[in-house]
């Protein structure tokens, strides 16, 4: 996130946000943007703090925008799911 002041365009303002975006017609787009480091063993991220906060946080977004928004989109860096036995990533999260 630091990386923001060498870089203006790299805008992270915070380890997980959500962005809204009107489409064409009435309806809406959100966008979720999560730090999936917590989530893959990252060493920098071995916080089982946060990354409580985190599948907190995003729960209550997915609860409480089902209804607002036509699409609906979550980004993080590593594979959440594949088909991969060895890659035990985000198991957890399944909602």
């Amino acid at each position: 996130m630091k990386y923001h002041e060498k870089n203006p365009r790299w805008n992270f303002p915070h380890y997980f946000y959500t962005k809204e975006s009107h489409l064409d017609s009435n309806d809406m787009m959100q966008q979720i943007f999560i730090d999936t480091s917590f989530f893959a063993g990252h060493p920098r991220s071995n916080s089982q703090e946060m990354k409580e906060k985190q599948l907190n946080w995003l729960r209550k977004v997915l609860a409480e925008g089902k209804d607002k928004y036509k699409w609906r989109f979550v980004y993080g860096h590593h594979v959440m799911y594949n088909s991969n036995q060895k890659l035990k990533i985000l198991k957890s999260i399944q909602y």
